[in-house]
């Protein structure tokens, strides 16, 4: 009969026991999972560095349990890194895309890293990121941004082949690179000497107000250099009077 009760009392102990750890457990996951939607809000309002703090903690505390939430919580927190330009901040990121290549998060830390380099306007990395990515991974706005971001850079580098090839599917679509691709493809159409393509695409570049004040220059040279003198006076003759109109007022003032 004693044992009997002790085995029942055992059981007992046991249930009490497991039901403590399972609820112990389950307010650490919950306390967790609070952590992780406030970094994600401190995140969205802009607030990078309160937000890499909590995703560092959360990463700490969910390192045994490593699910999909908290491979999204390192990405996030190489993100805030990016926004704050840590100096450890690319290779965090770089690490990430090595760990876990199989995520969903992968495809967005190469655009990341893509930009970063673009933005420190170190173009030799950035083109190497934006090699990597496979445009049919991303919406078409950012696609146009990875495409025009390459043809800049390459650009900058003085590879104008490859910016050429990138700007190229932008030529003729209307959006925020309308003016800036269209300028810069003129510009390596007219080193080219391919001056029917440099003129379309500078005077599409001219409707950008950024812009409107130089294009009027390769338009002229391009009629001189085409020997097309009547188009050339006709283009330049109103160019002229505008500016001396312009000229005489603020003397004016």
């Amino acid at each position: 009969m004693p044992i009997r009760r002790a085995r029942e009392v055992l059981i007992i102990v046991f249930f009490i026991a497991f039901g403590a750890v399972n609820a112990q457990q389950t307010e650490f996951f919950r306390d967790a999972d609070r952590s992780y939607h406030r970094a994600k809000q401190l995140m969205e309002k802009g607030q990078y560095e309160s937000a890499r703090r909590i995703f560092g903690e959360y990463i700490d505390a969910q390192r045994d349990y490593p699910d999909e939430r908290f491979v999204s919580a390192s990405y996030h927190k190489a993100l805030c890194a990016m926004n704050l330009f840590h100096k450890d901040a690319e290779f965090e990121m770089y690490e990430f895309s090595l760990n876990f290549p199989e995520s969903i998060w992968h495809r967005p830390a190469l655009l990341e890293l893509a930009r970063y380099n673009f933005n420190r306007r170190d173009y030799d990395d950035a083109i190497l990121y934006f090699n990597r990515l496979d445009l049919r991974d991303y919406s078409e706005e950012v696609q146009d941004e990875i495409l025009f971001k390459k043809g800049f850079s390459a650009f900058e580098n003085e590879d104008y082949e490859l910016a050429r090839t990138s700007f190229f599917p932008l030529l003729e679509k209307e959006g925020p690179y309308t003016g800036p691709v269209n300028y810069y493809y003129g510009h390596i159409a007219y080193k080219n000497e391919n001056y029917q393509t440099a003129l379309k695409s500078l005077r599409k570049a001219g409707e950008d107000p950024n812009f409107s004040s130089v294009v009027p220059y390769y338009v002229a040279q391009i009629y001189h250099f085409q020997e097309k003198y009547d188009e050339l006076i006709d283009y330049a003759e109103p160019l002229v009077d505008s500016t001396s109109t312009k000229r005489r007022e603020e003397l004016a003032h």
